[in-house]
């Protein structure tokens, strides 16, 4: 915990000296930004009880249902502020918000929490990928090196020691920040991860781990991940340019392919994705075009629309888990050990 808050100042003092605005977005809301991911609805203590005595075939009765939506309206907690800081930077120039954001995937593994702290910015005239992932290498780089040189070494040095007993602290943070210090993040599109995982499938050392050709348009999972940073020498991989098909809506499409997005995963040793970010469409017809495709509902997105109606900013943006940023910094196994109070599938205690 005295890591995590050293973190989060390092972090709140480079978008201070990089001229951002730090905004406050709301907990509840009537969107899911990322569209796959599983939410909570929010709901009053009597809505359960309620849905088991009406039936959904009575017009009338599910009338009365609806009226015990506090907001009128189905509303969840937040699993993402973005769309809110895009229609922020509208006014407000360069934002940023630190806040608790929530993600109901039933899931028990080590790397998953179901509610976690985010850190998003979003940034206006952002006319190519390289201006984002520049600012992107910048920020974990000067935050991450910061931190360490203000924390108490001795009390470093512990933590890493006790959670990796058989290696040395001082080596771990020695190599990281040796890399940050002396080399440029790698660069690589989507295909070209496809085309370097696939060939190390005819390896006997990696075959296990990598059980199948990864088709074009599949996701890379944790494991692939982990294993294209160790490709380049346990240095941060950009993953950019993902088919379309498998990103949410509102990621710009590739103008020299209409498949791709301009998006990026920031791929770091030990953890795999850190950061995931992309240039945001600005254009209301791709827009549309997007979210009917996607089987979404445009009414839910009206107030956001709005802000791309008439002509709108080139922006981009990226979001990264505070919790996964620790596990990567001072090398902790699993998620749940940089959290005070960790909420996961079948524990909330207090």
């Amino acid at each position: 915990m005295k890591f995590r808050s050293e973190l989060v100042s390092s972090i709140h003092n480079f978008f201070y000296q990089n001229n951002f605005t730090q905004v406050h977005t709301p907990i509840i809301t009537s969107n899911n930004c990322e569209g796959g991911c599983e939410t909570f609805q929010v709901t009053l203590n009597d809505y359960d009880r309620g849905l088991e005595i009406i039936k959904k075939d009575s017009i009338n009765q599910m009338d009365e249902l609806n009226s015990r939506h506090f907001f009128s309206k189905p509303v969840y907690l937040t699993a993402s502020a973005q769309l809110h800081l895009e229609t922020m930077t509208t006014s407000l120039g360069n934002v940023y918000t630190l806040s608790p954001t929530f993600r109901a995937e039933k899931s028990m593994t080590r790397h998953h929490l179901a509610e976690f702290y985010m850190l998003e910015a979003e940034m206006i005239d952002m006319n190519s990928l390289d201006q984002i992932l520049d600012l992107t290498e910048n920020f974990l780089k000067q935050v991450s090196l910061k931190t360490y040189d203000v924390f108490d070494k001795n009390l470093l040095h512990l933590i890493l020691n006790k959670n990796k007993p058989k290696t040395s602290g001082l080596e771990y943070i020695e190599k990281i920040t040796n890399t940050f210090n002396s080399k440029k993040f790698v660069r690589i599109t989507y295909q070209e991860a496809l085309d370097i995982l696939n060939k190390l499938l005819n390896t006997k050392k990696y075959s296990k781990l990598i059980k199948k050709k990864i088709e074009f348009g599949e996701d890379m999972n944790k494991e692939q991940e982990k294993l294209l940073v160790e490709y380049f020498q346990d240095t941060p991989v950009f993953v950019t340019k993902y088919p379309k098909s498998i990103k949410p809506f509102y990621m710009r499409q590739s103008e020299d392919n209409e498949k791709l997005v301009e998006n990026f995963d920031l791929l770091a040793p030990h953890v795999g994705e850190i950061i995931g970010g992309s240039l945001r469409e600005h254009r209301i017809d791709l827009l549309n075009d997007a979210i009917k495709n996607q089987d979404l509902e445009p009414q839910v997105f009206d107030l956001y629309l709005e802000t791309k109606k008439f002509g709108a900013m080139r922006m981009g943006g990226w979001g990264l888990g505070l919790e996964r940023f620790m596990q990567f910094l001072i090398n902790i196994e699993n998620i749940r050990d940089v959290s005070s109070f960790p909420r996961s599938l079948y524990n909330c205690k207090m």
